[in-house]
């Protein structure tokens, strides 16, 4: 049986399954390239300026996330009229254009390349047909049943469940679209204060040390900034399916540190060895947990609002917890690869680097944020 050792003498098992059904690209010298050269986290990414326009596949995806957060300000007496609004590397505009249409009376986007698409309205108006017809089965069947369950008991990332009030809110009080697409390093070029300000799912992206005070700085008195932002500590790769780093064994980008990883591919994938460093930096090399977010808000001038949760639906990696429970699976019973991992395992190995992580982490999908600038 053979291990990779890392410099603090944990001796993790490999299994090349692992690496094939989990991590399939993340030898791929060809993709590896590609990837750092189109990433967003990337300077490269500003060279290129045009997004194309929005496909309507994505209008169901974004409606599920939007959902989340809007749920989540209801729950803190925050869902309310805005005069602006401000979506953070918010291509193609769902989002924004969403929240137009009910809670603000106007709304930008700023994004490293322009997404403005004049067909966006008519898109989401079409897109949001069907939701109608759901919205009448979802009612009179209670959610439907089994594998004719509505789309939005069927998360595919989340545990949680948008509410089917605001799921459903297509009573728009003004036209949903975007007034604005400001184009470049949103740091740089925004100009202005908002009322409110949201970011969806790529907060990872920034130094949170950085990001956090500069969102302050553009928050109106009373302001709010409200995020759902993506998790690094879950079994998965960072960045989602467009993802590079991994190997032979499950939470391989949680359980390494970066020196680590690299070791690992100096041993097994000397030709990408070189790239790990930058692949890793492309993304908040803090790897904040929630209780680093909130300090830097408060240290910014911010109030906190709430923090919430959101549980991961990944059924590629089945966890079971030894120490406490046996062999039994814990988590993701219906895992679809057969790849175990103990959650006691992966904890004692993050705990050599990162003592601030805990079980919650590893199943956690990403974590809704709301902060608010005092008035």
């Amino acid at each position: 049986m053979a291990y990779f050792e890392t410099s603090y003498g944990d001796r993790i098992e490999l299994n090349p399954k692992v690496e094939k059904l989990l991590y399939p690209l993340s030898g791929d010298e060809d993709y590896f390239k590609s990837q750092i050269a189109s990433s967003f986290a990337s300077n490269s990414a500003l060279e290129t300026t045009d997004f194309g326009s929005a496909a309507i596949k994505d209008i169901s995806t974004d409606l599920d996330s939007y959902t989340l957060l809007i749920d989540y300000l209801e729950e803190l007496g925050l869902l309310k009229q805005y005069n602006s609004a401000l979506d953070i590397a918010g291509a193609p505009g769902i989002h924004a254009a969403l929240f137009r249409g009910k809670y603000a009376k106007h709304a930008e986007v700023a994004d490293v390349r322009n997404a403005n698409d004049p067909d966006l309205t008519k898109k989401l108006k079409r897109a949001l047909i069907k939701y109608k017809f759901q919205k009448i089965e979802d009612r009179l069947f209670n959610g439907g049943f089994g594998k004719h369950r509505v789309k939005r008991l069927k998360q595919l990332e989340h545990l949680n469940t948008p509410t089917f009030k605001n799921y459903y809110a297509f009573d728009f009080k003004r036209e949903p679209k975007v007034d604005r697409f400001i184009v470049g390093d949103w740091r740089k070029t925004v100009d202005r204060q908002y009322d409110f300000i949201m970011n969806f799912m790529c907060f990872w992206l920034w130094d949170h040390t950085q990001a956090i005070p500069k969102v302050a700085s553009l928050l109106k008195p009373g302001g709010v900034f409200a995020m759902l932002a993506p998790w690094c500590w879950t079994g998965r790769g960072l960045g989602g399916v467009g993802s590079l780093i991994g190997g032979q064994f499950p939470f391989f980008e949680q359980r390494l540190s970066m020196e680590d990883q690299k070791r690992y591919y100096e041993q097994f994938k000397p030709k990408l060895a070189p790239y790990v460093e930058t692949v890793f930096r492309f993304f908040d090399p803090h790897r904040p947990t929630i209780e680093q977010h909130v300090n830097v808000a408060l240290q910014s001038g911010l109030m906190v609002k709430g923090t919430k949760r959101l549980y991961y639906n990944y059924r590629n990696i089945a966890l079971t917890y030894r120490e406490f429970f046996g062999d039994k699976i814990v988590v993701n019973p219906e895992c679809k690869t057969g790849i175990f991992a103990d959650a006691g395992e992966v904890l004692a190995n993050i705990a050599r680097f990162r003592k601030d992580i805990v079980l919650e982490d590893l199943l956690t999908k990403g974590v809704l944020f709301v902060f608010q600038k005092p008035a």
